[in-house]
């Protein structure tokens, strides 16, 4: 049988990419707040998503769209979001890169 697309890191952050954060106006992995992606036994796909804020108000919809994007990957039988704070080296790499996008357009 062929699988032209088997589950992958590369195939999960791929998936990721499609994921917007609407403050920022970019997608999730380019602004570095994807801290791990992790495939385990079974098809299911642990994705850490570093936020800004403990108390994010769009926690809820990026968790939603990460959920709905990497779940409808091919082989993927469950998805799990874990959401942390940002570190401030983070959070400084995440503003430049929000701030760069912004002069861009």
């Amino acid at each position: 049988m062929d699988h032209p697309e088997l589950l992958s890191d590369a195939s999960v952050r791929g998936a990721l990419r499609g994921v917007i954060d609407p403050e920022l106006g970019d997608n999730i992995v380019d602004l570095g707040m994807v801290d791990a992606v992790e495939l385990r036994a079974g098809g299911e796909v642990l994705v850490r998503v570093a936020l800004t804020t403990p108390s994010c108000p769009l926690r809820g919809q990026i968790k939603a769209e990460v959920t709905g994007r990497v779940g409808g990957l091919p082989g993927v039988s469950s998805v799990r979001v874990e959401t942390s704070e940002m570190g401030p080296e983070q959070k400084a790499a995440l503003m430049a890169r929000a701030r760069w996008k912004a002069a861009q357009d």
